[in-house]
């Protein structure tokens, strides 16, 4: 079993990889056992700090974000190939657009994503 350790000294995931490029690797004896916040392997405890799924944590933000968005542009999109629109509307829609591309683009998996900015209305 491998242990991998980030620049600080933290234990940051454990188990049977071959490699992880962001972290120190540190093969693992038998002794190894866990305690809340801790764990021991090769004799010594070390801070524990499990991986954090940023994903399950920003996913829920980015389909408010996106529901708002299409709620915003709701029926415009057939009125804007129909050439249907007025000048500020065709504006107004491609600036939501825009923000919803912009949305498609954000890593979910950052720990602060870098949202875009909600259209002026």
């Amino acid at each position: 079993m491998n242990a991998f350790i980030d620049t600080n000294g933290v234990l940051v995931s454990f188990g049977y990889m071959e490699a992880d490029n962001d972290n120190e690797i540190v093969e693992v004896s038998d002794d190894f056992s866990m305690s809340p916040g801790f764990a021991k392997f090769n004799g010594e405890w070390a801070e524990y700090s499990p991986p954090v799924e940023y994903k399950l944590i920003n996913q829920p933000i980015k389909d408010e974000l996106m529901s708002a968005a299409a709620l915003a542009t709701q029926g415009m999109s057939d009125a804007f190939i129909a050439g249907l629109l007025s000048d500020l509307e065709v504006v107004t829609f491609k600036s939501w657009a825009a923000y919803k591309l912009a949305l498609s683009k954000v890593d979910l998996r950052a720990k602060n994503p870098t949202w875009p900015n909600v259209p002026a209305t």
